[in-house]
């Protein structure tokens, strides 16, 4: 540029020198201007070595010359520059002085251009301007000013413009050009000022503005913009200076700024581009942003050295970037920051990078807190390190890239990665958490390149609902060879899988074994499938993926498929999608083979079958469930069938034999036939039927619609077998013959039914003959007679079993009334009798219409007996009408007539009742006194049956022994009873009532909101009552005796009543039934005042001893409150069976809070001591549960407790035990043990060796007893015990030494000798006769012990018997095995007793004493009379 500079400079002030001399010259002289010319010329060619052509030249003015229209070739004469016109100011003085560009002071260039052109072979035409090997010195020193210049600059194909060129050169220094001046391009203003230099130091300041950077472009090598396609742009500012060495160092100071820049970046377009760009003599500093489809980046950093050796050191980075928007196809969506450090030299670039993202998604997928570092050094990319977090795990990564030929490699690694977000890319459901890890390489982008190992690991996983506890696999893949080493997964609910094998060219080769899979994961592919048990297999899956062979051998236990059950399950089987053959298939049961199947299946095509099944033992059930669940039947089927066709129409022949089950609940014995199977037909062929409740045969077909067609011939069939929805139990034995028609489960059938004896709904009948007919669910009676209990019935009927509907009419002929009422369904408890009439029937079973007219000669009502009854009763729509009621009973006479509504509709009826026996109340009224009397009355009833009204008028006569006389007349309304008059006379004693008293005060549950509030004035006055009424009103009373004197006014409302008024008695007495003993000097005094009741006194003496209770309650709307009684025992003297001592104790009934409930507790303190217990009758329990209240029972037994029954045994007991808690929630707890005592067992004595009783149970009153007794026959020793609950079915056991059976040993116990002489050991007819009699014998013989022991006051009385040794035999001179003797004893104190025994059937006589010094040693002494000693030691310990 410097030289190009020169030639310019040099050719213009030739030039003008040229001009200027001439024109002075011509000026001058004529000659001297021709010289000057030349002169010119010559000097001009000689520098520029080029044409030149001038117009004109003339004078301007004494110093100044100017030419006209200058033009300049280069040496291809081609046009360089040209100018309209140059003026030169001379100095003419330095021309001559020095040269003609020496006197050259100032050049002016108006309206040049200049053309600078770079040619073909790479040189520029301005070349041809310069002699690079003149020597020649320029002399110029004067100012060159270009006025409105233009310069074109043209090369390879591109034109640059330039207009407007103004400058002002001051050449005094061609080593230092001062320029000062300005150019246009296009619209942008560039100025420059300052030096240019060649020697000197250049310093040149250039600024421009508003430059369009398009305008430029062409002049950039494509090569600098690469893939970088600017679209717009502008320098709004430019000021920059150049500094040095113009040749070879110079500097560049400044800044460059652009606004509005565009681009196109690999596709991707870049905009809003602006920035600044800071130089200085070393460094370049950069600050540009730039968007691209709303993504900002932006670069700012330095680069260092540029003029010389360019060093990077640049950053970009974005905070808010979304990659997929410029990479087409990218799996990746979402925001991320990056910042990249670009750095090094231009041939050696390196960047590194940090990209960063809270949340992003990856192929949909979420992934969050992502974090990547990445290199780019030689070539080659490094991802140092690939973090993120990724469905609820994590996962890393590894590697580096070479873009020289794409090689990579590298590692991964994941954790706890919750696999079931694949779901929505999944054939299958899969769960779980996954660990895996591996290592890749390979080359280029294509998949088969790719070579891959690793391991991967899932955690409390399921594929498709199968639950698998754990997998772990080891793959790789090289090439096209994908192969698993091994596999292994273990499921949740038991087994285990392990496979390995490999896939290459779409060919599959691989092994599994499972060991204890549980079949039943089946059901997850087809969900309507039955099938259980566990399974071992293994097998072999190769060939094309397109049709591989499967191979299987499969053995499962405890399971079932279809409903079939099995022991084992062996299966071998081979085959591929076109279909499978079964070399085995066997169902195992107890060592059996139930099902047996071979053959063949195709899956494509025509799907033919051809299997052959054989069935043994199998539950027919299971196979119904199969083919026709609705079926019901069940038992044992031995089959065998051939299956052929194809799988859409499948064909059967068979034969069955079906035994030990059941048909719709009739029992089958046993069934045989043959039958067919086409097209959805099953045909029955000769079936055989037996059944211990039915004897059958069977032929005929149920077709695809599942309707049957049987003829069917039964000789006996028990109805309350069939399945026939009757409208109340039938049973009895019956034959029929007839046909069997409709569907499976809704049975029709017509023919000839015929019996013996049925029972309907309880009611035996007998010589039934009628013809039976079901259709549509229609029960029809045709002439249908029978007899029931002599009475004779001829009935004809149908019942609608959808509509319920019933229809009929029944001739009865003295028939029990109340069976024919249940026949009808209409069972009663209130009449009984023989009945004549006529019965008609319609209406529904559940809502029937009955007409009932007749007779009864001899009747009960309530069990109360009547005569000569007329009935003419209707039974309409719940409404039972009475036209007539007439009975008698004796000269007493009852009628009724009207009518009840039952579904709470109104009631209009009228009893009536002359001299009848009051009992016919009582029993109406369930009440089970007996009252002696007969009364006279009307009773007239209306209301409805939830609220009834009565006018009630009833006069009772008595026989004196309960009461004399008795009236009442009494109202009831509106849920109150009026009781005008009532009274009840016996002698002097006389009882009476009068007032008002809701029924709801004396029915709780009759309670509500309204009657609540109704008023009670109840008044009873007790005058000269006497106690003997007592044993007629209960049982327990033997005689009784006092008078009751009292009154009692109950006034307030049902919520809140009144009481006011007291009770008394002096001196009274009552004897209770059972016990010996009658309360003596009874005195009652009980006061009522308000709601409080106060038992002021209640005394009385049994014996030696009395009794003292007092207490007080408070009587409310709930019942009893706040109550507190004690009740003192003192020495009560109780004789009874069952007890006989003295009773000491206290008794406490109180009021306690329980867990936010008022409840009643009893507190009891018992102390038992000498006194004699046996138990009594225990009475038949109930379900009925106890009252709940709290407890706290404390009973002790102390001295001389004596548990006492002669058949059973005799006992001495102590002990003590407490009872806790509730009578729900019972806690007892303490023990009670036999101190000593003997139990009898078939008349043998056993002595008690343990005997405990121990309150342990939860939740129970009863204890649990611990009992061991032993006694010796001869050298047998027998053990009777009984352990366990008391409240549970106790089994006694016996065993002994030496062991023998228990039929033997009771045997022994029951026989003695008769046994030992030779037994079978088995009990016989014979033996439980002799059982029976020797029951009788203890029977009899422990009522006289009992007896004879009381009379005597003995504590032992016993007729025992024994068995004698051979020696013994001998001694008392006997041959009798069996001896008998009577023992009797009596205690002196509570541990010495003194015995005697005297022999029955042999010479006995032995005194002796019995002292046992504690509850393990005892001592027994005894003397015969013939002086022989007998000293016994008893010790016993537990261990």
């Amino acid at each position: 540029m410097q030289k190009k500079s020169k030639i310019i400079v040099g050719a213009s002030v030739f030039i003008i020198f040229c001009i200027s001399l001439m024109t002075f010259l011509w000026i001058n002289s004529q000659s001297f201007k021709q010289e000057t010319a030349n002169l010119i010329s010559k000097q001009v060619e000689n520098i520029l070595g080029t044409k030149i052509n001038i117009n004109s030249l003339y004078i301007v003015s004494t110093n100044s010359a100017a030419i006209d229209d200058v033009e300049i070739y280069d040496k291809e004469n081609e046009l360089i520059a040209k100018a309209d016109k140059v003026v030169f100011t001379i100095d003419f003085w330095q021309i001559l002085r020095q040269s003609p560009l020496a006197g050259l002071s100032e050049v002016d260039v108006i309206n040049p251009e200049v053309n600078i052109i770079q040619r073909s072979d790479g040189s520029w035409n301005v070349e041809d301007l310069i002699d690079k090997d003149s020597d020649t010195p320029v002399d110029f020193k004067g100012i060159v000013k270009v006025e409105n210049g233009q310069s074109k600059l043209r090369f390879e194909g591109k034109q640059l413009s330039i207009d407007k060129i103004n400058l002002e050169a001051d050449c005094t220094d061609l080593t230092a050009i001062n320029l000062d001046g300005s150019l246009n391009h296009e619209d942008a203003l560039v100025e420059f000022d300052g030096v240019v230099g060649e020697v000197i130091k250049t310093n040149l300041e250039i600024k421009a503005q508003d430059l369009d950077i398009l305008k430029y472009l062409p002049f950039i090598p494509e090569e600098y913009l690469a893939n970088v396609n600017i679209k717009q742009g502008f320098i709004n500012k430019a000021n920059i200076t150049i500094s040095g060495n113009l040749e070879n160092q110079y500097t560049l100071d400044g800044s460059v700024s652009f606004v509005d820049g565009a681009c196109e970046v690999l596709g991707q377009n870049v905009e809003d581009i602006r920035g600044i760009i800071l130089l200085n003599n070393k460094n370049i500093q950069l600050f540009v942003s730039g968007s691209a489809q709303g993504q900002k980046v932006a670069v700012h950093g330095n680069i260092e050295d540029y003029m010389t050796e360019p060093r990077l050191r640049l950053i970009a980075e974005s905070k808010s970037f979304r990659p997929e928007l410029f990479i087409e196809g990218i799996p990746f969506n979402g925001e991320v920051s990056f910042v990249s450090a670009i750095y090094g030299t231009l041939d050696d670039i390196r960047i590194g990078a940090q990209v960063n993202s809270k949340l992003g998604y990856i192929y949909d997928y979420p992934i969050e807190d992502i974090n990547i570092q990445a290199r780019y050094r030689d070539n080659k990319v490094f991802i140092d390190d690939f973090r993120v977090d990724f469905a609820n795990g994590w996962i890393w990564a590894s590697g580096q890239c070479d873009l020289a030929d794409l090689s990579y490699k590298g590692s991964f690694r994941a954790s706890n990665i919750d696999i079931s977000v694949f779901n929505n890319y999944l054939p299958q459901v899969i769960t779980g958490n996954a660990i895996i890890r591996g290592d890749f390489k390979g080359q280029g982008v294509e998949f088969e390149n790719l070579d891959l190992s690793g391991r991967l690991e899932v955690n409390n996983g399921s594929y498709d609902n199968i639950p698998v506890e754990k997998l772990e696999a080891s793959f790789y893949k090289e090439k096209d060879l994908l192969q698993i080493d091994a596999l292994t997964a273990s499921f949740a609910n038991g087994g285990k899988l392990a496979a390995k094998g490999g896939l290459q060219n779409d060919n599959i080769n691989a092994d599994f074994y499972a060991s204890n899979v549980d079949m039943s994961l089946v059901k997850n592919y087809l969900p309507d499938m039955d099938i259980s048990g566990d399974a071992n297999f293994s097998g072999r899956l190769s060939g094309h993926l397109d049709n591989p062979v499967l191979r299987i051998d499969l053995m499962a236990k405890d399971g079932s498929i279809l409903n079939q059950p099995f022991d084992s399950l062996l299966v071998n089987a081979v085959g591929n999608l076109d279909g499978m053959r079964v070399d085995r298939c066997q169902f195992i049961n107890d060592g059996e083979i139930t099902h047996e199947a071979t053959g063949l299946l195709g899956f494509k095509g025509k799907q033919f079958i051809d299997m052959v099944v054989q069935t043994k033992q199998a539950r027919v059930e299971n196979l119904m469930q199969v083919v026709m669940p609705e079926f019901k039947i069940t038992g044992n089927v031995d089959n065998s069938i051939h299956l052929t066709g194809n799988l859409q129409d499948i064909k059967a022949t068979g034969n069955v034999h079906f035994y030990e089950g059941s048909l719709y609940g009739i029992l089958i014995t046993q069934v045989d036939g043959t039958y067919e199977y086409n097209d959805g037909d099953i045909v029955l062929k000769d079936f055989v039927i037996t059944s211990p409740f039915i004897k059958a045969t069977l032929s005929g077909s149920l077709d695809k619609n599942k309707e049957m067609n049987f003829k069917f011939k039964a000789d006996e069939i028990l109805i309350d077998k069939l399945q026939v929805d009757l409208p109340y139990p039938v049973s009895g034995k019956a034959s029929f013959d007839g046909v069997l028609t409709g569907k499976v489960g809704a049975l029709n059938f017509d023919g000839i039914l015929q019996a013996d004896d049925i029972v309907l709904n309880g009611e035996n009948i007998d010589d039934i003959y009628g013809h039976l007919k079901l259709a549509n669910r229609i029960l029809s009676l045709e002439q249908f007679k029978f007899k029931q209990n002599n009475g004779e019935f001829d009935f004809n009927g149908a019942v609608n079993l959808n509509t319920k509907q019933v229809e009929g009419k029944a001739i009865i002929v003295q028939a029990d009334i109340n069976a024919a009422m249940s026949m009808a369904n209409l069972k009663n408890n209130l009449l009984n009798g023989r009945f004549d009439g006529i019965a008609q029937l319609n209406g529904t079973y559940e809502n029937p219409h009955v007409d009932l007219n007749g007779t009864m000669i001899d009747g009960t009502l309530k069990d109360y007996p009547l005569q000569n009854i007329q009935i003419d009763a209707e039974l309409d729509n719940k409404v039972v009408k009475i036209d007539k009621f007439y009975a008698e009973q004796g000269a007493g006479k009852v009628a009724a007539q009207g009518s009840i509504d039952l579904k709470n509709g109104p009631i209009d009826a009228r009893i009536s009742a002359s001299n009848m026996d009051v009992n016919l109340l009582t029993h109406l009224c369930d009440m089970n006194i007996n009252i002696n009397g007969v009364m006279n009355g009307d009773i007239q009833v209306g209301g409805t049956i939830d609220e009834p009204t009565a006018d009630i008028s009833i006069y009772m006569q008595g026989d004196g022994t309960q009461f004399d006389n008795a009236y009442a007349l009494a109202n009831l309304k509106n849920g109150v009873i009026y009781i005008n008059q009532m009274a009840a006379n016996k002698g002097q004693c006389t009882i009476k009532a009068e007032g008002s008293i809701p029924i709801a005060a004396l029915e709780m549950d009759k309670r509500n909101e309204q009657n609540i509030n109704q008023q009670m004035n109840l008044k009873v006055y007790l005058e000269n009552t006497d106690l003997n009424i007592l044993p007629s009103l209960t049982p327990f009373v033997e005689w009784s005796m006092g008078n009751v004197q009292g009154d009692l006014n109950i006034t307030g409302t049902v919520q809140k009543p009144n009481f006011k008024g007291n009770i008394s008695t002096v001196d009274s007495a009552i004897k209770f039934k059972y016990i010996d003993s009658p309360l003596e000097n009874i005195n009652v005094d009980i006061d009522f005042d308000q709601d409080l009741m106060t038992v002021k006194r209640f005394t009385g003496k049994m014996g030696e001893g009395d009794y003292n209770l007092v207490g007080t309650a408070h009587l409310t709307s709930q019942g009893i409150t706040g109550y507190s009684f004690n009740l003192d025992l003192n020495n009560l003297d109780i004789v009874s069976d069952y007890y006989t001592g003295h009773l000491v104790g206290n008794l406490q009934l109180i009021e306690e809070e329980f867990h936010g409930r008022r409840l009643p507790k009893l507190i009891t303190n018992l102390d038992f001591n000498n006194i004699e217990v046996s138990m009594p009758p225990l009475p038949e329990t109930t379900d009925t549960p106890l009252p709940e209240m709290l407890l706290d029972i404390n009973v002790t037994l102390g001295d001389n407790v004596h548990a006492y029954d002669a058949l059973l045994y005799d006992l001495y007991i102590k002990g003590a035990f407490n009872i806790k808690g509730t009578t729900i929630h019972p806690k007892s707890s303490g023990s009670l043990t036999v101190d000593k005592g003997t139990i009898n067992v078939l008349k043998n004595i056993f002595k008690i060796e343990v005997g405990n009783i121990v309150f342990n149970q939860v939740d129970s009153f009863f204890p649990s007893i611990d009992f061991l007794a032993v006694t010796r026959l001869d050298r047998t020793k027998i053990f009777a015990s009984l352990q366990g609950p008391l409240d549970k079915q106790l089994e006694p056991r016996l065993f002994s030494e030496p062991a023998m059976n228990d039929a033997e040993i009771i045997k022994l116990l029951a026989f003695r000798t008769d046994y030992k002489e030779g037994s079978s050991g088995e009990i016989t007819e014979d033996d439980l006769l002799s059982l029976a009699s020797v029951g009788l014998q203890m029977s009899f013989l422990n009522e006289i012990e009992g007896t004879l022991r009381n009379v005597l006051n003995l504590d032992e009385f016993r007729i025992s018997r024994d068995s004698l040794s051979d020696s013994a035999k001998k001694r008392f001179d006997t041959d009798d095995g069996d001896v008998y003797s009577v023992q009797i004893g009596k205690y002196l104190s509570d541990k010495v007793m003194l015995r005697y025994t005297k022999g029955i059937n042999y010479d006995l006589n032995r005194v002796g004493l019995q002292y046992y010094m504690n509850n393990n040693v005892g001592i027994i002494t005894e003397v015969e009379d013939d002086g022989v000693y007998n000293i016994k030691l008893e010790m016993q310990w537990k261990f």
